[in-house]
């Protein structure tokens, strides 16, 4: 699948190549920016994650809550900024990391619900339960499809590698 299935037009007046260049050029430093931002959001919920574990050492299970809490916001926002870094390199989406970040957060919702001290009898927080355990099955299924078809890459256009032709132009 391809965003951008069309090679420039070399007949296109030089202005619609220099916007061509410019809005690459502003989108790698908007991704560039978000990673930034990915990456400072993770360290500090690492640094926070330290203070409130040295703060909760007399309570285990308090402390393993918030261990479990934040080690996979830190995951999510890790795997998003590892698409981000792909996606800068190499101008190709890949849904994996997309669909391995929402099972990681519906993993942690469900962990999160589960482990808590009081027993579940909300109707409710049943409901959300079952339709997160369904979310995470056909998350799951659709990772083993990409996988098992192949078609894990989106084309974002031509690569800016000299001499790399866009992917499109193969079909």
């Amino acid at each position: 699948m391809t965003l951008s299935s069309q090679a420039p037009d070399p007949q296109a007046p030089a202005g619609a190549a220099w916007l061509d260049r410019g809005g690459r050029v502003v989108e790698t430093a908007i991704y560039a920016a978000g990673g930034v931002f990915l990456i400072g959001a993770a360290i500090l919920l690492l640094v926070d994650l330290v203070r409130v574990v040295l703060g909760t050492l007399g309570n285990a299970e308090l402390a393993a809550l918030t261990v479990l809490d934040h080690v996979l916001l830190i995951f999510v926002l890790v795997e998003l900024f590892h698409t981000v870094r792909l996606a800068v390199r190499t101008h190709e989406l890949e849904p994996q990391p997309f669909l391995v970040v929402a099972l990681i957060a519906s993993i942690r919702r469900i962990l999160v619900i589960t482990a808590g001290t009081t027993p579940i009898h909300s109707t409710r927080t049943l409901q959300e339960l079952f339709l997160l355990v369904v979310l995470v099955i056909a998350m799951s299924g659709a990772l083993l499809l990409l996988r098992v078809t192949g078609r894990g890459r989106i084309s974002l256009g031509p690569r800016p590698e000299a001499g790399l032709p866009d992917p499109a132009d193969a079909r």
